[in-house]
This record gives structure tokens, C-alpha cells and sequence, in this order.
């Protein structure tokens, strides 16, 4: 491999900058921060469908961090999929909660912490799972132990998602397992459906809209639908009102399935009058927020659910 400190990964770059390897994809510094030590990471432009020697044999348990730590709700899907039961001294606070965890019921016999430094002084973890945004005294712990960190943040993208599952796979000696994973994510999507021509939002409580450039666009264009929310100007998230929201005539509204039952009041705008008139119940789809909090071994089975409520869905029609 070349001395340059760029390795081109599909449409992402891996840089060098000191003492850690940055993933660079298409949304900027977005993926994943990995401080020394972890290694060269080598990369394919196959999607998945098969494996590649390049991502090297799995270490020997022995060799393998077994006291893992995860402080971040994303990556405890991809531990509970990917790590030994015995890796594993602590998943993130959220683990076993069923309104935020995909894999809340499977946590439920594993050990979680408090997100606290006091928990990760009485653990000494050989490896911890965070993200880039941290508390005072955990990043004060981070900087006085040597322990090796994986930093990871929002996978937007079914290629996200693929670069993710390897480096955490690497990260904990589980190579095969990642690309296992992999092949069983991209099986389950089967090929990419082509647009069928119904055009779709995601509407969140207090009116926030889903952009372009989020997980729940690409579990649309995975569905099939147009995310029209790229009409508003809108990459990421951002507030729109009902009025704005009805100018754009979308065709399908997407809600978290407890937004017809919620009784707070950032959940009222959902229950808008004019959002009732204008998406009767067969156009209004609804998701469960586990599904589209993170990217990882969640995504196949959100795409699932809306596939499935688009094969009931009635013609839309005037």
C-alpha cells in the first residue's frame, strides 16, 4: 500500500492526522474517529455480497479487547451482533430501553453502565464505543488512561453502515462476523427498488422535517420513495410548519409510530387538524423510533416495515 496518508474506500477517504485515522465519506467528517493502534484499515468497493480477504483473519480470543464498553446506544446493536457475550463489560445506559433500543429486549440479559466515569474507572475497559460527543469527566478520563477508543457517529447511508459494521468488527476482533453481517444486511434488501413515484416526508414531533441527508431518506429510497423534503431545501433536519408541509403535497407522511397516541405537547402538531384532512390513516405510515435512531443491523428491518405498509397502501389518488 502507499505511503500517502489518503486510502480511497468507495466514495469515502481514510486520512491520517497524528495519532488517529479518520473516516472521511460523503457527508464530511461524519463516521468514525480510531486513536493508534487499531492498525492499517484496507479497504473493497464490493457492497457486501462478498467477502473480502483484505479485512484479514479474526484474532485469536486471546487477542481480542474483553472488556468492551459502549457508551453510545448506536453501537450497542452492532456489539450485541458482532461480539462474544464474554467481550462485552458494559453497554450504553440506553441498552435496554424499548423506546430507544433496537436490540432493548436482547440487552436485557447483558450488563449496562451509567454512561458515567466512575462505571469506566471500576471496569478498566480495555476498549470503549463512543461518540465524538462526551461529558466533561469522561473525556477527562479518556485523556489520562491508556485505553483504546472507537469513535462513531450517525451512519446515514447503506455505505455508512458498511464501513461502520467492518471497523467496529476490526475494532474487536470480529472480522468475519462484521462481513457475515453484511452479507445478511445487503441479502435482506435484496437489489435497490426503482422509484415509485410517490413521494413521502418524515415529519417529526414539534414539526421538525427529515432532510436529504439522514438514515430515514435512505430507508426511503430503499422503499422506493422520493423524500421530498429536498424540495424545502432541507439536508439534514429542520423545523417546517404545517402550512409549508401542505404546500408540498407529498403523497406519503411518515411518523414515529407513537405519535398518535403521545400526549405531549410536542406531539400535538401531528395531531393538526389540517395533517388529519390532508393524509387519511392509509397514507399516513408510521415507524417506531428504534428502527431510525441509529444505522447498523436496525436498517434492513426499517426498510422492511415501510416495504411492508407500502404493500397495503391504497393508490393515491385525488
Amino acid at each position: 500500500m502507499s505511503r500517502s496518508p489518503y486510502w480511497i474506500c468507495s466514495d469515502s477517504v481514510w486520512e491520517r492526522k497524528g495519532k488517529a485515522i479518520f473516516l472521511k465519506g460523503r457527508s464530511g467528517w461524519a463516521s468514525v474517529c480510531v486513536f493508534a493502534l487499531i492498525g492499517v484499515w484496507l479497504c473493497t468497493d464490493a457492497w457486501g455480497s462478498e467477502r473480502s480477504a483484505a479485512w484479514g483473519a479474526d484474532r485469536g480470543a486471546a487477542d481480542r479487547p474483553q472488556k468492551i464498553v459502549s457508551l453510545n446506544l448506536c453501537a450497542d446493536q452492532y456489539l450485541i451482533a458482532l461480539a462474544d457475550r464474554s467481550q462485552i463489560a458494559g453497554l450504553s445506559h440506553f441498552a435496554r430501553d424499548p423506546a430507544l433500543s433496537f436490540t432493548a429486549r436482547t440487552a436485557a440479559d447483558w450488563p449496562v453502565t451509567k454512561g458515567r466515569a466512575e462505571d469506566l474507572v471500576e471496569l478498566e475497559p480495555d476498549l470503549i464505543i463512543t461518540s465524538g460527543i462526551r461529558r466533561p469527566a469522561i473525556r477527562a478520563f479518556l485523556e489520562t488512561r491508556n485505553v483504546d477508543v472507537v469513535e462513531i457517529s450517525p451512519a446515514r447511508s447503506l455505505d455508512e453502515i458498511r464501513a461502520q459494521t467492518r471497523l467496529i468488527g476490526k475494532a474487536i476482533g470480529q472480522q468475519s462476523k462484521a462481513e457475515a453481517l453484511i452479507h445478511d444486511m445487503v441479502a435482506r434488501l435484496g437489489s435497490h427498488p426503482a422509484p415509485n413515484g410517490l413521494r413521502a416526508v418524515h415529519y417529526q414531533p414539534r414539526g421538525f422535517l427529515s432532510g436529504q441527508d439522514t438514515l430515514v431518506s435512505e430507508v426511503m429510497s430503499w422503499a422506493g420513495l422520493k423524500n421530498a423534503s429536498g424540495e424545502a431545501g432541507v439536508a439534514r433536519i429542520a423545523r417546517l410548519s404545517v402550512e409549508s408541509l401542505i404546500l408540498l403535497e407529498p403523497d406519503i407522511l411518515i411518523t414515529n409510530a407513537r405519535s398518535a397516541e403521545a400526549k405531549d405537547r410536542g406531539s400535538e402538531l401531528l395531531r393538526h387538524p389540517a395533517l388529519r384532512a390532508l393524509f387519511p390513516d392509509e397514507r399516513w405510515l408510521r415507524l417506531p423510533d428504534p428502527l431510525l435512531i441509529c444505522g447498523g443491523p436496525s436498517f434492513p428491518h426499517a426498510v422492511e416495515a415501510l416495504r411492508r405498509q407500502l404493500k397495503m397502501l391504497a393508490p393515491a389518488g385525488p
